[in-house]
Parts: C-alpha cells; sequence; structure tokens
C-alpha cells in the first residue's frame, strides 16, 4: 500500500519529503501545545462577558436616542402636515419641500437605528463554543472533513504555518492563541514560510 506524503514545492524548500501520517502528528502535538490552563479558560469567559455587555449597554443607549430622534422629526412631519392640509397656513410647494427634508432624515435615522441594533446572541452558546474550541482544537481537527480543517487552520493560522527542523510555527496566530504562546514563553524562530500540499 502506498503511503501519503507531504511535499514543499517553494523554491527556498530543500527538497522536504515527509509522510502524512507523521507531519499530521506533529500538526496535533503543535495544537495541544496550545492548549490554554482552566484558568486562563475562566479569565476568557469574564473578559468576553464584560466586553459584551459593555457593546450591548452602549448599542441600547443609541438605539434609545434615534429612536426619540425619529420620534421629534415624525411629530414635526405631522405638525407640516396639519398646517397644510388643516390650517392652510403654507403653500404646497414649501410643503413639500419641508416634507422631502423630513423624510429623508427620518429615513436615514431609521438606517442608523436598523444598523445600531443587534441580534440576540446567545453569549454562554458562544462561550460554550469557544471554550469547546480553545480547549480541544487538536480532538476537534481530527473530526473535521479536509474542508473544515482548511477553514479551522485559517482561524487559528490567519497567515499559514511555518515547517522546519521537524517543528511547526507560524508569523501570526489568532490573538486568542498568541496570548497562549506568550503565556508559555514559546519563541519560535523560523525565518521563512514554506508551503506544504499533499
Amino acid at each position: 500500500m502506498p503511503y501519503g506524503y507531504y511535499r514543499c514545492y517553494s523554491s527556498a524548500c530543500k527538497a522536504i519529503n515527509i509522510r502524512r501520517e507523521k507531519l499530521e502528528e506533529t500538526f496535533l502535538n503543535y495544537l495541544e501545545s496550545l492548549r490554554p490552563c482552566t484558568d486562563f479558560l475562566t479569565l476568557f469567559e469574564a473578559v468576553v462577558m464584560d466586553a459584551w455587555e459593555s457593546s450591548r449597554a452602549e448599542t441600547v443607549t443609541l438605539a434609545a436616542s434615534l429612536e426619540a430622534q425619529i420620534k421629534v422629526l415624525e411629530d414635526k412631519k405631522e405638525r407640516l402636515e396639519e398646517a397644510f392640509i388643516y390650517k392652510n397656513a403654507i403653500d404646497q410647494s414649501t410643503y413639500q419641500r419641508h416634507k422631502n427634508k423630513l423624510s429623508a432624515e427620518i429615513l436615514t435615522k431609521q438606517i442608523e437605528l436598523s444598523e445600531a441594533q443587534i441580534e440576540e446572541l446567545n453569549i454562554e452558546g458562544a462561550i460554550s463554543f469557544a471554550r469547546q474550541m480553545l480547549g480541544n482544537a487538536a480532538a476537534l481537527w481530527r473530526g473535521f472533513s479536509p474542508e473544515q480543517r482548511k477553514r479551522f487552520q485559517k482561524v487559528i493560522f490567519p497567515e499559514g504555518l511555518t515547517f522546519a527542523d521537524g517543528r511547526f510555527g507560524t508569523t501570526a496566530t489568532n490573538p486568542i492563541f498568541n496570548h497562549l504562546q506568550e503565556e508559555r514563553g514559546q519563541k519560535e524562530e523560523i525565518a521563512t514560510r514554506h508551503g506544504f500540499e499533499p
């Protein structure tokens, strides 16, 4: 039975050729090295909750302000219509000009309100998923399809991975994993990036 290999096609490589099982085992070990401790996950959850609550409070305040502004504009529009229709206090061209202006302002504020409002988020579910991903990256990767693995790796390693001297490294990981590496004092010293294809 033929064995699968990863080969480097970059001109910077020195004919790197490695068995698939060996490379994937090394990669899984690298993911395991990024596993955070329980204390970090607890802190992560607290920080996310605090940031979400702060953002949500700001959004609620902004939405309330925009709703009040829309109400003021709608009241003006109603008084304008009353002045034109029932009191004959203004001519049609003046009425139309002011009506168009108020309608445009109302529409603008409604768009701003729509953009300010956020969908209700199941924050507990989102944090639970994040904890699962951070604490079980290697196990999750094993169970993914090839396409899911690519997307997962893109989230964790947005600029790809390097492989040299039998070790993985990267110039940029997701900020969360950057923090983990800093905490553990892991310093990657790989100068060039090599592209691997199965």
